[in-house]
């Protein structure tokens, strides 16, 4: 097991490896992990449309903000006191940081099918002392 929590934490992320463990854990919790699994999907889904968006867009944010330069990054913006993050992302590119936002009202879900009007996001420059 180990005599230090170092050496603990070491021994339970090789156990994460090992197939029996993980299954032995998805039938003690399935609950946890069906919403492990759920999360995971939900998180890929907005990096793809993320992404997606930022590869089309880049042309157009580009004559709109001048050579904006590689993009290197970003972080998600805290919303409230409460440290709540939500979609938003400032976009950490060489030249100049933007903050992009979504607008969930311009979302729906239909059919399990995501419909996106064209005004559902935007893109905004950034400067550190903004408020979001």
């Amino acid at each position: 097991m180990g005599n230090t929590s170092s050496e603990q934490y070491n021994n339970y992320l090789n156990q994460l490896t090992n197939k029996d463990y993980i299954i032995s854990i998805y039938n003690e919790y399935p609950y946890l992990f069906n919403k492990l699994i759920l999360s995971a999907k939900e998180k890929t889904s907005d990096l793809s449309l993320f992404y997606s968006r930022l590869s089309n867009d880049y042309y157009s944010l580009c004559q709109r903000y001048g050579n904006i330069g590689v993009f290197s990054g970003f972080y998600h913006v805290k919303t409230d006191a409460d440290n709540i993050i939500s979609n938003n992302k400032i976009c950490q590119f060489d030249n100049v940081s933007l903050l992009f936002s979504q607008k969930t009202e311009d979302t729906a879900i239909s059919s399990n099918k995501l419909l996106l009007e064209d005004t559902s996001y935007n893109w905004e420059k950034y400067t550190e002392d903004d408020t979001c």
